[in-house]
């Protein structure tokens, strides 16, 4: 059965993080292929032997440098910017870089097959790993280059609905990437508060504003004084 356009494409998020936010979230249409049609040599089946057939990663990474570079990237030009061999990214957004790591949907791309000689899930590759419509590709830059443990952290909801100048109260936590494979129950026993981090967000004019500092105990109180739709963001380190 002949697949239709719309089947070959997802809309997804995509935030970037380099110790702090440098590509905002932002909701992307992305097609299968993509990464293809700049002259990618794309992986053809994963680590199990599937064979893949859906938007992958990587061509949500290819989707994002051409929604930031617009005409300059172009098939001829793409690895000026972003260069990835074997299913591994060594620069991204101009950058040549090891240090990368991706969540999908804030645990690390995975098989979802678990290992019971390892304790997790396997991990899947960016140009192996599936995306699907409404999903949100979180690319970062490590900053701990000694155990590449960096820390991701999350609020304790995803989202949350207040009046203008209503106080809400948000907790931090975060969890080491080396947990980013594991089951829920693993990532929440190795989770831990994470005080004095900022709450940013980002103004009208591209600025990114500090809302609040969470507490010792990783909770921060924020309120907003005009109504609107806000993008929280957590920046900070884990001791």
């Amino acid at each position: 059965v002949a697949s239709s356009a719309q089947d070959s494409s997802v809309t997804v998020n995509f935030c970037a993080f380099d110790g702090e936010v440098f590509v905002p979230k932002t909701e992307i249409t992305v097609t299968d292929g993509l990464a293809e049609a700049y002259g990618y040599d794309v992986a053809e089946v994963d680590h199990n032997g599937n064979v893949i057939t859906e938007v992958t990663i990587f061509d949500v990474i290819v989707a994002v440098h051409e929604y930031c570079y617009g005409d300059l990237f172009t098939p001829e030009t793409a690895e000026n910017y972003l260069v990835m061999n074997t299913s591994f990214i060594t620069k991204a957004f101009g950058r040549n870089s090891a240090s990368i790591g991706m969540f999908l949907n804030d645990r690390m791309p995975n098989d979802g097959i678990y290992n019971e000689s390892y304790g997790s899930y396997t991990g899947l590759a960016c140009d192996t790993a599936p995306v699907s419509d409404g999903d949100l590709v979180t690319f970062f830059y490590y900053q701990d280059l000694y155990s590449w443990g960096d820390y991701k952290a999350e609020f304790s909801a995803d989202a949350f609905e207040v009046s203008v100048n209503e106080d809400v109260e948000l907790e931090v936590t975060a969890f080491s990437s080396w947990y980013g494979n594991s089951t829920d129950d693993v990532v929440a026993a190795n989770s831990v508060a994470v005080p004095g981090a900022e709450i940013v967000y980002e103004s009208s004019d591209g600025v990114f504003e500090t809302l609040a500092v969470t507490d010792a105990d990783g909770k921060a109180t924020v309120s907003f004084s005009e109504a609107g739709e806000y993008v929280l963001y957590i920046k900070g380190s884990v001791s």
